[in-house]
């Protein structure tokens, strides 16, 4: 299928992008609609709280970063779709997509892996050295867009049960395989992200693309062995919850990118982080 745009240079860009491949993703079914799906509703907040100038420090910053992140995503996708290579990290996901024995969980967590673990402190390295590098303002509002970042899988949970009938048990069980995920995955890429950002940008340029394929395999292998493993303790319970949910990706695609199952995670997502401190010049 021919893509519109494949790259952004705004944050309407951006989703425009999304758009294209979500709507791939149901005109072919394709499991990398799964992670674009949800990572469309969390731009639109981030857009939104950029507009209203009630969360970060600096919405332009802001903005800008959201672009560069994003266009990372976009060139590892469309690398694949055109039969080029992109990072391992990304790879990790785009291997797994055709993987039915996965969770829809999981592989929304591959994406989320290889987006955070690695892009993020990619994108917060690039634009500190685009602006005045790597300040407490930077760091804070990373800091606001990582807890959105991080609170998007647990909200798309809730709004899954249609879908995966079981997961909504899964916490009554001792196995606790949502706590699992997200621990294993979120936590641990979110942690790093800022360091490894910190670490980029105390290197000189000639060396990011060293520093850049270390963390890389990292992240892969993370991806492979952990998130998409079959032998990790609770693949039991994963094996169980997967009995009962849907295998059908063009419908799992059109329940994510709808309209009523974008706005609630929206709406959960947008009153998630503080505000920011009234009085702090925005963008």
């Amino acid at each position: 299928m021919p893509f519109a745009r494949r790259q952004s240079e705004t944050i309407e860009d951006v989703i425009a992008v999304m758009d294209g491949i979500i709507e791939a993703a149901i005109l072919h079914p394709n499991r990398l609609g799964y992670f674009a799906s949800l990572y469309r509703a969390v731009t639109v907040v981030v857009k939104e709280r950029c507009d209203a100038a009630d969360l970060f420090d600096d919405n332009d910053r802001m903005r800008r970063l959201d672009i560069v992140f994003a266009n990372r995503y976009f060139d590892a996708f469309f690398a694949e779709h055109d039969g080029g290579s992109c990072t391992g990290a990304w790879k990790a996901a785009f291997d797994n997509a055709p993987d039915r024995r996965m969770l829809i969980l999981q592989h929304l967590l591959l994406g989320v892996n290889a987006h955070i673990a690695l892009d993020l402190g990619i994108a917060a390295a690039t634009i500190a050295r685009e602006y005045d590098g790597l300040t407490q303002s930077l760091e804070d509002d990373f800091t606001r867009l990582n807890h959105l970042l991080g609170s998007m899988v647990d909200m798309v949970q809730q709004d899954i049960g249609e879908l995966s009938p079981l997961i909504k048990y899964a916490d009554r069980l001792t196995w606790r395989v949502d706590e699992a995920f997200v621990s294993f995955s979120i936590n641990i890429a979110r942690n790093k992200a800022w360091a490894f950002a910190r670490s980029l940008v105390e290197l000189p340029a000639a060396d990011w693309n060293q520093a850049i394929t270390a963390r890389d395999a990292k992240v892969e292998r993370f991806g492979r062995h952990v998130i998409g493993g079959r032998t990790v303790p609770f693949a039991p319970l994963v094996w169980i919850v997967n009995l009962r949910e849907s295998k059908d990706v063009r419908r799992v695609v059109t329940t994510l990118s709808s309209e009523t199952s974008q706005a609630m995670v929206r709406q959960r997502l947008a009153v998630s982080p503080a505000p920011r401190n009234p009085g702090v010049p925005t963008g």
